[in-house]
């Protein structure tokens, strides 16, 4: 997951490759930036967001959830330590967020989708939330939830 089927049955898998395919269909607002340097710049931050915020709460998730005893070997030491990391990048995504309104620039791009995803499963599936004294997250949060798209 997640897959794209098309209208004659290719089927596009993985978030990246499907985001791509989409802002080719449709430019605007550009979700992946706008010219080299910005389009660097999302996808370094996109990156970051999966493999430092997202990444984390799925290992934690996946290393404490019943849904996955007896299908993977769970190791609740590495649950306590994702669950660490997890706070530890709150922490400096919090930093920072200081004085901007998105994660990669100042457009709503795959980089606040991506860290979104992992809030929403952080609260959802571990029970990590953004704490109200993280201010620019706690805004950054506000912001990302009250577009129409973040209900869709």
């Amino acid at each position: 997951m997640p897959v794209l089927e098309l209208d004659d049955g290719t089927c596009i898998a993985e978030s990246m490759a499907i985001c791509k395919y989409l802002e080719e269909l449709h430019p605007e607002p550009p979700m992946l930036g706008r010219d080299a340097l910005d389009k660097a710049m999302v996808e370094m931050w996109q990156r970051r967001m999966e493999f430092e915020l997202l990444n984390p709460v799925i290992g934690v998730f996946r290393h404490s959830a019943d849904m996955f005893k007896g299908r993977i070997a769970q190791v609740p030491k590495m649950a306590e330590v994702e669950a660490a990391n997890v706070k530890e990048k709150m922490e400096w995504l919090e930093k920072k967020l200081e004085g901007k309104q998105y994660i990669a620039n100042n457009e709503y791009t795959i980089a606040d989708i991506t860290a979104q995803c992992a809030f929403v499963m952080a609260k959802a599936a571990i029970g990590i939330r953004i704490p109200e004294e993280m201010a620019n997250l706690t805004q950054w949060w506000k912001r990302v939830t009250s577009r129409p798209t973040s209900r869709a």
